[in-house]
């Protein structure tokens, strides 16, 4: 038992004494909206959703139209098996809104290795707004995703399978373009990538556990995207950011998390979601992210082991 005295007026900030902090789950709890562990069912048994909010908020999330998923030891799957073909994947839809300020977090892992047989990048994205789907309140994996939102920009996380055998390794990204029509966007980042990302070297399996979190400030005009203990650092970009963030306002986006194709058609993906999470209306700065990754892997590693 424990106790907590608290005296008007007074402030100890200074003294440098430990302070009480709020975790849930073993994480940062000040300010956590949602929190998605995918820990509980048998590994095989089909999963329907919803995903239970452990956050203790009751954010329950449900299952995109048209979702594949299944239990596993690790969480969540869009297969029953590793050697199981791909297919379009599933989606898990928050009651959380996009807001101009939030921070986002997940461990995922991509099983659609590289196909050096492909002509075009193929990505699988573990994060976006349900806006950017043809329908924001109903989304569903038969239709395109992430690529209807050309008037007010793109953003997204994903993960590259690569192109002709390129990039067989783990790694993750970040999607931005600003508006400016349809296949012509300008890229959110300033080394004219529209997709930086940070990795591994070579030697790392594409099929590792990624822990990811992500801070965006619209107002701020940052964006900072943590994984693999590497940082892409983005300012200067309140235009686009707050043209993509009040789009899906008005079109009711939400927070979506899954393994996600990026668009309509024969695009199959193939992965596994341990956990995921949202602070709606907190940019956590870059160290902070660090603290977060660190607690969620500490967290997850006696169900997943290794992660990167």
């Amino acid at each position: 038992m424990s106790a907590i005295f608290r005296v008007p007026g007074s402030l100890f900030g200074a003294l440098g004494n430990p302070k009480v902090e709020d975790f849930v789950e073993g994480l940062p709890g000040a300010g956590l909206s949602a929190l998605y562990l995918f820990d509980n069912g048998p590994a095989g048994q089909a999963f329907s959703g919803p995903a239970e909010d452990r956050s203790g908020n009751g954010r329950h999330a449900q299952l995109w139209t048209g979702s594949v998923a299944h239990k596993t030891a690790g969480g969540v799957s869009n297969v029953a098996a590793p050697s199981d073909p791909a297919n379009r994947g599933f989606g898990i839809l928050t009651p959380v809104s996009i807001t101009r300020k939030f921070t986002i977090f997940g461990v995922m892992r991509n099983l659609l290795a590289a196909d050096p047989a492909s002509t075009s990048q193929i990505f699988t994205m573990p994060w976006l707004s349900s806006g950017d789907a043809i329908s924001p309140a109903n989304p569903s994996t038969s239709g395109s995703i992430g690529i209807a939102g050309d008037d007010d920009g793109r953003f997204h996380i994903n993960m590259e399978n690569g192109v002709a055998g390129a990039r067989d390794y783990a790694e993750v990204g970040i999607f931005g373009q600003s508006p400016n029509g349809a296949g012509g966007q300008n890229p959110w980042f300033s080394s004219g990538s529209a997709r930086p990302f940070v990795t591994l070297d070579t030697s790392t399996p594409k099929n590792s556990w990624v822990a990811w979190a992500l801070s965006f400030d619209a107002d701020a005009g940052i964006l900072i995207l943590r994984a693999f203990n590497s940082v892409i650092y983005r300012d200067g970009i309140q235009t686009p950011a707050r043209l993509w963030a009040d789009g899906q306002v008005s079109r009711g986006g939400k927070h979506s998390f899954g393994m996600l194709p990026y668009s309509a058609g024969s695009h199959l993906v193939k992965g596994e979601v341990a956990q995921a999470g949202i602070y709606s209306g907190l940019a956590k700065s870059g160290d902070e992210l660090a603290t977060l990754l660190a607690a969620v892997k500490s967290q997850l590693a006696p169900r997943l082991g290794t992660i990167l």
